[in-house]
Protein backbone atom coordinates (compact mmCIF):
# COMPACT_ATOMS: atom_id res chain seq x y z
CA UNK A 1 0.00 0.00 0.00
CA UNK A 2 1.28 3.43 -0.85
CA UNK A 3 2.33 5.50 2.15
CA UNK A 4 1.76 9.23 2.41
CA UNK A 5 3.29 11.57 4.93
CA UNK A 6 1.27 13.49 7.48
CA UNK A 7 2.56 16.57 5.70
CA UNK A 8 0.22 15.73 2.81
CA UNK A 9 -2.51 17.82 4.43
CA UNK A 10 -0.16 20.79 4.56
CA UNK A 11 1.14 20.32 1.04
CA UNK A 12 -2.40 19.98 -0.31
CA UNK A 13 -3.05 23.35 1.26
CA UNK A 14 0.02 24.77 -0.46
CA UNK A 15 -1.16 23.37 -3.79
CA UNK A 16 -4.62 24.84 -3.28
CA UNK A 17 -3.09 28.16 -2.29
CA UNK A 18 -0.93 28.12 -5.42
CA UNK A 19 -4.06 27.55 -7.49
CA UNK A 20 -5.57 30.54 -5.73
CA UNK A 21 -2.50 32.57 -6.61
CA UNK A 22 -2.97 31.47 -10.22
CA UNK A 23 -6.51 32.75 -10.23
CA UNK A 24 -5.58 36.01 -8.57
CA UNK A 25 -2.82 36.78 -11.04
CA UNK A 26 -4.37 35.41 -14.23
CA UNK A 27 -5.89 38.76 -15.12
CA UNK A 28 -2.82 40.91 -14.50
CA UNK A 29 -1.81 43.07 -17.43
CA UNK A 30 1.62 43.96 -18.72
CA UNK A 31 3.22 40.61 -17.87
CA UNK A 32 5.31 38.69 -20.39
CA UNK A 33 5.34 35.47 -18.30
CA UNK A 34 1.79 35.36 -17.00
CA UNK A 35 -1.01 34.58 -19.44
CA UNK A 36 -4.05 36.81 -19.11
CA UNK A 37 -7.61 35.58 -19.43
CA UNK A 38 -9.44 37.39 -22.20
CA UNK A 39 -12.73 35.50 -22.14
CA UNK A 40 -13.98 32.58 -20.07
CA UNK A 41 -12.06 29.46 -21.05
CA UNK A 42 -9.56 31.29 -23.29
CA UNK A 43 -5.91 32.11 -22.45
CA UNK A 44 -3.86 34.50 -24.57
CA UNK A 45 -0.87 33.58 -26.70
CA UNK A 46 1.57 33.36 -23.78
CA UNK A 47 0.42 29.84 -22.87
CA UNK A 48 -2.30 27.44 -21.76
CA UNK A 49 -3.95 27.35 -18.36
CA UNK A 50 -2.06 24.12 -17.60
CA UNK A 51 1.29 25.72 -18.40
CA UNK A 52 0.45 28.79 -16.37
CA UNK A 53 -0.57 26.76 -13.30
CA UNK A 54 2.61 24.69 -13.60
CA UNK A 55 4.63 27.91 -13.65
CA UNK A 56 2.92 29.14 -10.49
CA UNK A 57 3.52 25.80 -8.74
CA UNK A 58 7.21 26.06 -9.62
CA UNK A 59 7.42 29.39 -7.80
CA UNK A 60 5.81 27.92 -4.65
CA UNK A 61 8.60 25.50 -3.74
CA UNK A 62 7.71 22.56 -5.98
CA UNK A 63 10.21 21.11 -8.44
CA UNK A 64 9.56 21.52 -12.15
CA UNK A 65 8.65 17.83 -12.37
CA UNK A 66 6.23 18.09 -9.45
CA UNK A 67 4.72 21.29 -10.82
CA UNK A 68 4.22 19.77 -14.25
CA UNK A 69 2.67 16.62 -12.77
CA UNK A 70 0.25 18.57 -10.58
CA UNK A 71 -0.82 20.90 -13.37
CA UNK A 72 -1.16 17.95 -15.76
CA UNK A 73 -3.39 16.11 -13.31
CA UNK A 74 -5.69 19.12 -13.09
CA UNK A 75 -5.76 19.46 -16.88
CA UNK A 76 -6.49 15.74 -17.29
CA UNK A 77 -9.38 15.98 -14.84
CA UNK A 78 -11.00 19.20 -16.03
CA UNK A 79 -9.54 20.01 -19.42
CA UNK A 80 -7.63 23.18 -20.23
CA UNK A 81 -10.74 25.17 -21.12
CA UNK A 82 -12.38 24.42 -17.76
CA UNK A 83 -9.19 25.43 -15.97
CA UNK A 84 -9.29 28.68 -17.92
CA UNK A 85 -12.89 29.16 -16.81
CA UNK A 86 -11.87 28.59 -13.19
CA UNK A 87 -9.02 31.10 -13.44
CA UNK A 88 -11.31 33.63 -15.07
CA UNK A 89 -14.02 33.22 -12.40
CA UNK A 90 -11.52 32.79 -9.51
CA UNK A 91 -13.56 29.79 -8.37
CA UNK A 92 -12.68 26.16 -7.65
CA UNK A 93 -13.97 23.69 -10.24
CA UNK A 94 -16.25 20.86 -8.99
CA UNK A 95 -14.58 18.31 -6.71
CA UNK A 96 -11.43 20.43 -6.56
CA UNK A 97 -10.29 19.41 -3.05
CA UNK A 98 -10.48 15.69 -3.77
CA UNK A 99 -8.71 16.08 -7.13
CA UNK A 100 -5.93 18.15 -5.54
CA UNK A 101 -5.41 15.59 -2.77
CA UNK A 102 -5.20 12.71 -5.24
CA UNK A 103 -2.85 14.64 -7.51
CA UNK A 104 -0.60 15.61 -4.59
CA UNK A 105 -0.44 11.99 -3.45
CA UNK A 106 0.48 10.80 -6.96
CA UNK A 107 2.94 13.56 -7.87
CA UNK A 108 4.94 14.05 -4.68
CA UNK A 109 6.84 11.37 -2.77
CA UNK A 110 6.44 10.81 0.98
CA UNK A 111 9.96 12.11 1.57
CA UNK A 112 9.24 15.29 -0.35
CA UNK A 113 5.93 15.75 1.44
CA UNK A 114 7.77 15.74 4.75
CA UNK A 115 10.41 18.10 3.33
CA UNK A 116 7.89 20.56 1.88
CA UNK A 117 5.58 20.47 4.87
CA UNK A 118 8.36 20.35 7.41
CA UNK A 119 8.50 24.03 8.32
CA UNK A 120 4.76 24.09 8.94
CA UNK A 121 4.92 20.97 11.07
CA UNK A 122 7.89 22.25 13.05
CA UNK A 123 6.14 25.49 13.76
CA UNK A 124 3.06 23.87 15.29
CA UNK A 125 2.55 24.90 18.91
CA UNK A 126 1.09 21.44 19.46
CA UNK A 127 4.43 19.68 18.92
CA UNK A 128 5.66 18.30 22.23
CA UNK A 129 9.39 18.86 22.66
CA UNK A 130 9.45 19.76 26.33
CA UNK A 131 8.04 18.74 29.74
CA UNK A 132 7.33 14.98 29.70
CA UNK A 133 8.71 14.81 26.16
CA UNK A 134 12.24 15.40 27.46
CA UNK A 135 11.94 13.80 30.85
CA UNK A 136 14.00 10.77 29.89
CA UNK A 137 16.69 12.39 27.76
CA UNK A 138 19.81 10.26 28.06
CA UNK A 139 23.10 9.55 26.33
CA UNK A 140 22.83 7.24 23.35
CA UNK A 141 25.57 4.73 22.37
CA UNK A 142 27.25 7.33 20.16
CA UNK A 143 27.83 9.57 23.17
CA UNK A 144 25.42 12.23 21.96
CA UNK A 145 22.66 13.50 24.22
CA UNK A 146 19.29 12.10 23.24
CA UNK A 147 16.42 14.50 22.69
CA UNK A 148 12.95 13.97 21.20
CA UNK A 149 12.38 14.71 17.55
CA UNK A 150 9.52 15.62 15.26
CA UNK A 151 8.81 13.93 11.93
CA UNK A 152 10.64 16.50 9.87
CA UNK A 153 13.73 16.18 12.10
CA UNK A 154 14.12 12.42 11.64
CA UNK A 155 17.11 11.03 9.76
CA UNK A 156 16.27 8.19 7.35
CA UNK A 157 12.56 8.20 8.30
CA UNK A 158 10.54 5.01 7.90
CA UNK A 159 6.84 5.63 7.51
CA UNK A 160 4.89 2.91 9.32
CA UNK A 161 1.46 4.52 9.38
CA UNK A 162 0.25 7.41 7.25
CA UNK A 163 -3.49 7.17 6.94
CA UNK A 164 -6.13 9.72 6.06
CA UNK A 165 -9.74 9.37 7.23
CA UNK A 166 -11.38 11.61 4.68
CA UNK A 167 -13.69 9.13 2.98
CA UNK A 168 -13.65 5.78 4.81
CA UNK A 169 -11.66 3.78 7.34
CA UNK A 170 -8.19 3.00 5.91
CA UNK A 171 -7.12 -0.62 5.54
CA UNK A 172 -6.49 -2.30 8.89
CA UNK A 173 -8.39 0.22 11.02
CA UNK A 174 -11.58 -0.85 12.81
CA UNK A 175 -14.16 0.76 15.04
CA UNK A 176 -13.65 0.38 18.80
CA UNK A 177 -15.40 1.14 22.09
CA UNK A 178 -13.18 1.30 25.19
CA UNK A 179 -10.37 -0.11 22.99
CA UNK A 180 -12.43 -3.23 22.13
CA UNK A 181 -13.78 -3.98 18.62
CA UNK A 182 -17.39 -2.75 18.53
CA UNK A 183 -19.72 -0.49 16.59
CA UNK A 184 -20.60 2.66 18.50
CA UNK A 185 -22.84 4.62 16.18
CA UNK A 186 -20.68 7.66 17.01
CA UNK A 187 -18.63 7.82 13.79
CA UNK A 188 -19.95 9.59 10.72
CA UNK A 189 -18.68 11.15 7.51
CA UNK A 190 -19.97 14.50 6.32
CA UNK A 191 -20.31 15.36 2.65
CA UNK A 192 -16.85 16.29 1.42
CA UNK A 193 -15.09 13.56 3.32
CA UNK A 194 -14.48 14.44 6.97
CA UNK A 195 -14.77 11.70 9.62
CA UNK A 196 -16.35 12.88 12.88
CA UNK A 197 -16.44 11.52 16.42
CA UNK A 198 -19.69 12.61 18.01
CA UNK A 199 -21.23 11.82 21.40
CA UNK A 200 -24.09 9.39 21.89
CA UNK A 201 -26.87 9.66 24.46
CA UNK A 202 -24.57 9.43 27.49
CA UNK A 203 -20.95 9.62 28.58
CA UNK A 204 -18.98 7.37 26.25
CA UNK A 205 -15.63 6.69 24.59
CA UNK A 206 -15.41 5.39 21.05
CA UNK A 207 -13.24 5.68 17.96
CA UNK A 208 -10.93 3.64 15.76
CA UNK A 209 -7.98 1.31 16.31
CA UNK A 210 -5.08 -0.08 14.28
CA UNK A 211 -3.17 -3.16 15.51
CA UNK A 212 0.58 -3.09 14.81
CA UNK A 213 2.59 -5.38 17.15
CA UNK A 214 5.68 -3.53 15.93
CA UNK A 215 9.16 -4.18 17.33
CA UNK A 216 10.83 -0.85 18.11
CA UNK A 217 13.54 -2.13 20.45
CA UNK A 218 16.32 -0.82 18.19
CA UNK A 219 14.60 2.43 17.22
CA UNK A 220 15.96 5.82 18.30
CA UNK A 221 12.76 7.78 17.65
CA UNK A 222 9.13 6.80 17.09
CA UNK A 223 6.96 9.83 16.39
CA UNK A 224 3.18 9.50 16.51
CA UNK A 225 1.17 12.35 15.02
CA UNK A 226 -2.46 13.36 14.66
CA UNK A 227 -4.19 15.97 12.54
CA UNK A 228 -7.69 16.98 13.60
CA UNK A 229 -10.23 19.58 14.66
CA UNK A 230 -12.30 19.92 17.83
CA UNK A 231 -15.61 21.64 17.12
CA UNK A 232 -17.78 21.10 20.20
CA UNK A 233 -17.39 19.89 23.78
CA UNK A 234 -19.50 19.62 26.95
CA UNK A 235 -17.39 17.77 29.52
CA UNK A 236 -14.53 20.20 30.20
CA UNK A 237 -10.81 19.49 30.09
CA UNK A 238 -10.04 15.78 29.80
CA UNK A 239 -12.91 14.82 32.05
CA UNK A 240 -12.92 13.51 35.60
CA UNK A 241 -10.01 11.06 35.22
CA UNK A 242 -7.86 12.47 32.42
CA UNK A 243 -9.25 10.09 29.82
CA UNK A 244 -12.20 11.82 28.16
CA UNK A 245 -11.73 14.39 25.41
CA UNK A 246 -13.67 15.10 22.21
CA UNK A 247 -10.57 14.05 20.28
CA UNK A 248 -7.67 11.98 21.59
CA UNK A 249 -4.87 9.72 20.43
CA UNK A 250 -3.54 6.75 22.40
CA UNK A 251 -0.77 4.21 21.93
CA UNK A 252 -0.64 0.78 23.59
CA UNK A 253 2.84 -0.61 24.04
CA UNK A 254 5.22 -2.86 25.96
CA UNK A 255 8.05 -0.98 27.67
CA UNK A 256 11.64 -2.09 28.04
CA UNK A 257 10.93 -3.30 31.59
CA UNK A 258 8.38 -5.75 30.18
CA UNK A 259 5.24 -3.92 31.37
CA UNK A 260 2.26 -3.93 29.00
CA UNK A 261 0.45 -0.59 28.71
CA UNK A 262 -2.92 -1.60 27.29
CA UNK A 263 -5.58 0.04 29.48
CA UNK A 264 -6.74 3.46 30.63
CA UNK A 265 -7.90 3.29 34.22
CA UNK A 266 -9.60 5.87 36.44
CA UNK A 267 -6.16 6.47 37.94
CA UNK A 268 -4.23 8.57 35.38
CA UNK A 269 -0.95 7.57 37.08
CA UNK A 270 -1.51 3.82 36.71
CA UNK A 271 1.72 2.16 35.49
CA UNK A 272 -0.19 0.07 32.96
CA UNK A 273 -1.97 2.95 31.22
CA UNK A 274 -1.53 3.52 27.50
CA UNK A 275 0.07 6.74 26.30
CA UNK A 276 -2.93 9.06 26.01
CA UNK A 277 -3.21 12.62 24.80
CA UNK A 278 -6.58 14.38 24.73
CA UNK A 279 -7.39 17.68 23.02
CA UNK A 280 -9.85 20.08 24.62
CA UNK A 281 -11.46 23.42 23.77
CA UNK A 282 -12.91 23.91 27.29
CA UNK A 283 -10.72 24.78 30.24
CA UNK A 284 -11.25 22.39 33.17
CA UNK A 285 -13.74 23.38 35.86
CA UNK A 286 -13.79 22.51 39.57
CA UNK A 287 -14.77 18.90 38.79
CA UNK A 288 -12.45 18.15 35.88
CA UNK A 289 -8.76 18.44 34.98
CA UNK A 290 -6.40 18.72 32.05
CA UNK A 291 -4.46 15.60 33.01
CA UNK A 292 -3.01 14.02 29.85
CA UNK A 293 -4.52 16.86 27.84
CA UNK A 294 -3.73 19.93 25.78
CA UNK A 295 -5.85 22.92 24.83
CA UNK A 296 -6.61 23.62 21.16
CA UNK A 297 -8.64 26.32 19.42
CA UNK A 298 -12.26 25.48 18.63
CA UNK A 299 -12.90 24.83 14.96
CA UNK A 300 -9.26 25.20 13.88
CA UNK A 301 -7.16 22.35 12.44
CA UNK A 302 -4.10 21.34 14.44
CA UNK A 303 -1.25 18.86 14.10
CA UNK A 304 0.26 17.30 17.20
CA UNK A 305 3.40 15.15 17.35
CA UNK A 306 4.92 13.13 20.19
CA UNK A 307 8.14 11.08 20.27
CA UNK A 308 7.18 7.86 22.04
CA UNK A 309 10.80 7.22 22.96
CA UNK A 310 10.37 10.04 25.47
CA UNK A 311 8.31 7.71 27.66
CA UNK A 312 9.96 6.29 30.78
CA UNK A 313 10.63 3.41 30.32
CA UNK A 314 10.50 3.69 26.51
CA UNK A 315 8.59 1.18 24.38
CA UNK A 316 10.15 -1.88 22.81
CA UNK A 317 6.94 -2.93 21.07
CA UNK A 318 4.07 -0.80 19.83
CA UNK A 319 0.88 -2.85 20.09
CA UNK A 320 -1.81 -0.61 18.62
CA UNK A 321 -2.84 2.96 17.83
CA UNK A 322 -6.10 4.56 18.93
CA UNK A 323 -7.97 7.69 17.89
CA UNK A 324 -11.23 8.42 19.65
CA UNK A 325 -13.68 10.85 21.17
CA UNK A 326 -14.97 10.74 24.74
CA UNK A 327 -17.13 12.60 27.20
CA UNK A 328 -20.69 13.78 27.58
CA UNK A 329 -22.70 14.96 24.56
CA UNK A 330 -22.80 17.27 22.86
CA UNK A 331 -19.32 16.92 21.41
CA UNK A 332 -17.87 16.82 17.92
CA UNK A 333 -14.36 16.40 16.51
CA UNK A 334 -12.81 15.59 13.14
CA UNK A 335 -10.03 13.03 12.66
CA UNK A 336 -8.20 13.93 9.45
CA UNK A 337 -5.02 11.84 9.63
CA UNK A 338 -2.72 9.80 11.85
CA UNK A 339 0.92 8.87 11.33
CA UNK A 340 3.69 6.85 12.95
CA UNK A 341 7.19 7.44 11.64
CA UNK A 342 10.44 5.86 12.89
CA UNK A 343 13.95 7.19 12.40
CA UNK A 344 17.27 8.30 13.82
Amino acid sequence: MKQRALALVIVVGLVAAACGDSAASSGESGSTTTPSTTEAGEMDEVGTAEAFIAEVFATEGFTDEEASCLAGALADEYGDAALGDALFAEEDPPGFDAVIETATFECISAERLIEIGGDDLAGEAMTETSSDATATSADDPSGETWAPKTIEELVDPTVIVNDGFGWELPAGWFEQVWFKPAESGELWWEDGGSMHFTGGDSNSRAGVRLDLNLDVSDVSHAVVAIHGIVNDQTLAGTGFDGREAPLAMAVAYVDEAGTSHVGLSEDPTSPTNVFYRGFSILEPDDRTSMTNGLMVTAGEPFIHQFDLMSLDPPPVEILFLIAEGGGWPTRDAVLAEMALVLGD
